[in-house]
């Protein structure tokens, strides 16, 4: 099977989707290349996704926010811990989103 593109996105992560999506959207012919989709390993990954104000409204331009809405979340505070086992660690560090006078991240 032959296929032609005009360019290639590498990986079907969140920014691999919108990259394709809004490539796609502006009439460029793209092929997404990834490994096959396998349910039971996404069931179990357990990772998240923080998403900021303008990548939020990328999603909104692409028209796809609304199917992302049902699982999000408001981003209110960013907390950065070091979790070394060593004997001098860096403070932990809170970035609240209401000090900078926004509801959200």
């Amino acid at each position: 099977m032959s296929l032609t593109a005009e360019v290639a996105v590498i990986g079907a992560g969140p920014a691999g989707l919108a990259a394709a999506l809004a490539l796609e959207r502006l009439g460029i012919a793209v092929a997404m290349v990834s490994p096959p989709y396998d349910a039971a390993r996404v069931a179990t990954d357990g990772r998240t996704t923080a998403l900021i104000g303008p990548s939020v409204e990328l999603l909104k331009n692409l028209g796809v926010w609304q199917r992302c809405a049902v699982d999000a979340a408001p981003l209110n505070a960013v907390r950065i811990a070091d979790d070394r086992e060593a004997m001098v660690r860096a403070p932990e560090v809170v970035f609240d989103a209401c000090e900078l006078g926004l509801e959200s991240f």
